[in-house]
């Protein structure tokens, strides 16, 4: 029996990904014909994340087919490096989105634990995305689907979390020329600045830099903020 091998690299993949009208995500190309059963995502990583191993894939291409889209979509320049550790984990990637997801998105993970369970894990995580299409991307969250009928967005953020605990998240971010749907009007049209939320002690420090909001003809201005919560025996303090 030959032994599996530590590293694989693979120069520019194809493959498909189709998503029906249900919803439901399912993989082709790799074994040639769409897969008929729902993927157990748990298994798959637990088998995952028990091998040592690095998987490096470059310059791949991913045809997105989605039920009622007039033509596939590619995802272009589909970079992905995995390194994987008995109780460590690595995974990063980037992409050049189709012009109805926007630019581009890159992403940075890693995660410390042996178990699946994410309160138990040790985490940070970056996601940079440039010219986002925010109706888009939407579509795909349920609670938000449908509120914006056109928008864009730039989004630089960090987030580190210790046994399932978020402790700090950062986030530099320019959504603008936001139309809402009518039925979601009071959302704001211009989003954009710097925040950071860490804890600190028993509570936690917020602070805002050169934030700025527009709803409707309203533009707040360029401003600052910082508040803290200093939880203690005493209650809360400002």
């Amino acid at each position: 029996k030959l032994p599996l091998p530590s590293r694989i690299v693979l120069v520019g993949p194809q493959a498909e990904l189709h998503r029906d009208s249900e919803g439901v995500f399912s993989v082709a190309g790799l074994e040639g014909t769409v897969q008929q059963t729902p993927t157990d995502w748990k298994a798959t990583l637990k088998d995952l994340f028990a091998q040592s191993a690095e998987l490096s894939i470059q310059k791949g291409r991913l045809t997105y087919v989605e039920a009622g889209e007039p033509r596939p979509l590619l995802f272009r320049s589909v970079d992905l490096s995995l390194d994987n550790g008995a109780a460590s984990h690595e995974v990063s990637g980037d992409v050049q989105l189709p012009e109805e997801f926007g630019r581009s998105i890159a992403f940075k993970l890693k995660v410390e634990g042996e178990e699946l369970d994410p309160k138990q894990w040790d985490w940070s995580g970056s996601v940079v995305g440039v010219a986002l299409r925010v109706p888009r991307l939407l579509r795909y969250w349920p609670e938000y689907a449908g509120r914006f009928s056109r928008g864009v967005t730039d989004l630089d953020a960090q987030m580190a979390v210790d046994h399932g605990v978020l402790q700090k998240f950062t986030a530099d971010v320019n959504a603008r020329d936001m139309l809402p749907s009518a039925a979601s009007l009071g959302a704001f049209q211009l989003v954009a600045g710097h925040i950071g939320w860490e804890r600190s002690g028993g509570g936690w420090r917020l602070q805002g830099h050169k934030l700025q909001l527009q709803r409707g003809p309203s533009l707040w201005p360029r401003t600052d903020l910082s508040l803290e919560d200093g939880s203690g025996d005493q209650g809360v303090d400002w």
